[in-house]
This record gives structure tokens, sequence and C-alpha cells, in this order.
């Protein structure tokens, strides 16, 4: 399955936005995926994938080797670096721009291309 990182990039910003010390819940991560025309295993696997990177704190519980329930969860310090770097609609543009020159990336990468495009952004701000 393919991580989407527009997809991505919406969940951590909606994890951020969560006021519940508990984490973001279940039901408003469905909504999320439902807006981003994902499915139940969509989100489950790129949640997954976040939790492996330690974007996120949530788990998913399985039942007979499928996924059954989104425990609730919060965003990892990691999770907020990354999200900092490409948080801004001009710096992420500018990153996916960069970013699809080449035919795959990982978060690592991506996040190193958006701290990079953020850099350059606050240096061009400083100078004038």
């Amino acid at each position: 399955m393919k991580l989407d990182h527009e997809f991505v990039r919406k969940l951590l910003i909606n994890f951020e936005k969560c006021t519940d010390i508990n984490g973001i819940s279940e039901q408003s991560l469905k909504k999320v995926a439902d807006d981003c025309g994902k499915n139940w295993d969509e989100l489950c696997y790129t949640l997954e994938k976040l939790k492996e990177a330690d974007f996120i704190t949530t788990r998913i519980l399985y039942g007979s080797n499928v996924p059954v329930f989104i425990q609730k969860g919060n965003l990892t310090y990691n999770g907020h670096e990354f999200l900092d770097t490409i948080r801004d609609p001009k710096i992420w543009k500018k990153t996916k721009e960069i970013a699809h020159n080449f035919q795959s990336i990982s978060l690592s990468e991506l996040s190193k291309i958006g701290a990079t495009v953020l850099a350059d952004a606050v240096k061009h701000f400083l100078q004038h």
C-alpha cells in the first residue's frame, strides 16, 4: 500500500488540533480519512506507519489479524517537529514540488526537504 504524504500531513494537523489530553478519537480520524477519500484500511496503514516513524502514540488494536479499533493518541515530539516543518501551505507546496521529481521519497527525506525549504524561506525573509 502506498503512503500518501498529503494524507499524512492532514492527519498530523488534526492530531495537533485535538484538545483532548488523551488524544484524537477514532471517530475524528475516520472523518479525516473520509474527507480525504481514504478507507479504513488506508487509515490504519497510514497510522501504523506514523507510529513506526515515532510521529504518533496512537495504537491500532487487531482481532483475527484485522484492525478493529484505533486507540486515542497524540503527536510525539518527532511528530511535532515534522509537522512544524511542513505545516505552512507555501512550504508544503514547494516541498511537494521538489519531492515530485523523485519516483518515491521517504518521510524522513520529505522532512529534510521541508526543513531546507523552510530555512530558505526564513533566510529570504530575514534579508528583506
